[in-house]
């Protein structure tokens, strides 16, 4: 026990098993269950939306990249001698730097998060989905200019990696600073001045680009992003709290001033990253978690609304207007005024992939039911139509095809699977392609085209935001090809038996049900004036205590 009471210090020598070791010791312990803990609850609940988005994978890799540096950075003064110089710098040279880009991928994860569902939201990209090969040759520039902001931040880090592997491998076997026996250039020096020298440069360099040129351009880009599941938040946090990390690692590395050798008798110069590190954790693990647990009362809440609704219809005390947080006010909403609750979707809860579908089904059976008015569909417009549905199945429920895929159960999916089996979708990346005869525009108005009155009734999003040139062949037919032209033949698709106007049925009331216990009340309560109108011309108006929502139902 006396032994827990001798002043000791960093002069990596014996192992330091003091008052101040112990304490480094157990804290580390702490913490890594504190850590565990926390990545089994995001692992058990990694199918929430909250968690899913962000991508389990990601955040667990870069979380456990930081938390490894961080052991061995809290446990150097315990090791004391034992953490050799050449070990600390494969770990600051190579380690720290991947487990950062890691870090810093998972925070621009919600910039290209964002920037894809603004595009999905504004159907420039709503039938791309995942794009066809090209076997032609493509040059550096143009394979760099086909990746997402995710994708050249996964090549950015890559590279840097190579980079920063080579030089270490250099540096480490080149320089006598760190073994006697072997190297080419420089001295053979005692351990504590190991710490110092320029075969530390390319980490350094690399540690510095992360924290003060690429953290600050995460926030610079996403600086307008308001969403509801504290992402925008975690983002910024974690990113400003590794900024000061590498500076001051290096300040007192290289500092012989009397304080930094005061400080540095029971903290190492990266002893600075350990509180950044915790932040950097702290934000990937809990700021998920708070969110997944917002979303389950969120739901709950809707659950028990909707169980209510079954029974009775809800009536606010006046009893003249129905509660606006109902599902009848959100039905009401999809038919006649979806395009507020789709941009919020997009832009705050990241989920537009399902008013998209609730959209695209609304018109798909609003089409059918325009075109049954005169009679039974020919065999030209019941080809139209399967080719339409099999668009919407390809765009937004196939998970391979899908740029985001609707959340249904399994039964849903496979009978919606069997409709389309036999059919091949590639989504073109040119659009100057060759006609071909088995070849549909999607959510073409072909149906309508001389019928001025039925067109009105369409959706204006559609002819407005126009959908890239898409193929859907028979799979057993083997060639494809794709239309620069508006409409196409597509005689030869073969209708299942048992297709109708209702194939999407299921579906959309499984997607209707997920958007009112999980969008729909936080949507009603961040309504305004500014964006939306007023509420009471559609004779709904909010039953919760407080001011009056005003938010348009339809005109």
């Amino acid at each position: 026990m006396s032994n827990l009471l001798v002043e000791r210090e960093l002069d990596f020598g014996k192992p330091n098993l003091d008052g101040v070791g112990i304490f480094y010791i157990t804290f580390a312990i702490v913490w890594t269950l504190i850590v565990s803990i926390g990545l089994w609850l995001l692992w058990r609940n990694r199918r929430n939306a909250a968690i899913r988005i962000r991508s389990f994978t990601l955040t667990a890799a870069a979380v456990f990249a930081l938390h490894v540096y961080f052991l061995c950075v809290i446990t150097v003064y315990p090791e004391n001698g034992l953490f050799k110089c050449g070990s600390e710098f494969w770990v600051m040279s190579i380690w720290l730097p991947f487990g950062i880009g890691l870090f810093q991928a998972a925070n621009m994860r919600l910039l290209a998060y964002y920037e894809a569902q603004e595009c999905l939201m504004l159907a420039e990209a709503h039938n791309r989905g995942k794009k066809r090969h090209q076997h032609t040759q493509r040059n550096t520039y143009e394979i760099w200019k086909s990746f997402d902001k995710l994708q050249r931040t996964y090549a950015l880090i890559g590279l840097g990696l190579l980079v920063t592997v080579i030089s270490t491998f250099i540096m480490f076997f080149g320089s006598r600073r760190f073994h006697r026996s072997y190297g080419f250039f420089g001295t053979h020096v005692p351990a504590a001045a190991c710490r110092r020298g320029y075969e530390w440069l390319p980490g350094i360099i690399w540690q510095l680009l992360y924290s003060t040129v690429f953290g600050p351009y995460i926030l610079l880009k996403t600086r307008h992003i308001h969403d509801t599941h504290y992402w925008a938040w975690q983002t910024r946090i974690a990113v400003i709290s590794g900024a000061p990390a590498t500076p001051l690692w290096v300040a007192f590395t290289y500092s012989d001033g009397p304080f930094v050798k005061q400080f540095t008798r029971w903290i190492p110069a990266a002893g600075w990253f350990i509180p950044c590190l915790l932040v950097m954790q702290s934000s990937l693990i809990f700021f998920p978690l708070l969110d997944a647990r917002k979303g389950q009362k969120y739901n709950r809440r809707m659950s028990d609304r909707y169980s209510t609704e079954t029974r009775k219809l809800t009536m606010p005390d006046n009893h003249k207007n129905r509660d606006l947080y109902s599902m009848a006010a959100l039905e009401v909403q999809i038919a006649k005024n979806i395009e507020p609750l789709l941009r919020w979707s997009a832009r705050k809860e990241f989920t537009a992939e399902n008013i998209v579908f609730l959209k695209t089904v609304r018109d798909f059976k609003r089409k059918w039911q325009m075109a049954t008015k005169k009679g039974p569909l020919d065999n030209e417009q019941s080809q139209e139509q399967y080719a339409e549905a099999a668009l919407i199945y390809f765009t937004l429920v196939h998970p391979s095809t899908a740029m985001f895929n609707i959340n249904i159960d399994s039964r849903t999916y496979n009978e919606l699977t069997a409709y389309f089996a036999d059919v091949q979708y590639e989504p073109l990346l040119e659009a100057s392609s060759p006609k071909s005869e088995n070849v549909v525009t999607p959510w073409s108005d072909g149906l309508f085209s001389t019928q001025s009155d039925e067109h009105n009734l369409l959706n204006d999003v559609d002819r407005k935001y126009p959908m890239p040139v898409t193929e859907i062949t028979l799979s057993e037919m083997g060639t494809s090809a794709a239309s620069t032209a508006g409409t196409a033949d597509t005689s030869a698709l073969k209708i299942p038996i048992g297709f109708s106007v209702d194939v999407f049925d299921r579906a959309y009331e499984s997607v209707k049900y997920l958007v009112f216990t999980n969008t729909w009340t936080r949507f009603i309560d961040a309504a305004d004036a500014s964006s939306v109108a007023d509420s009471e011309a559609s004779g709904y108006t909010s039953s919760s205590s407080g001011p009056k929502s005003h938010f348009s139902l339809g005109n």
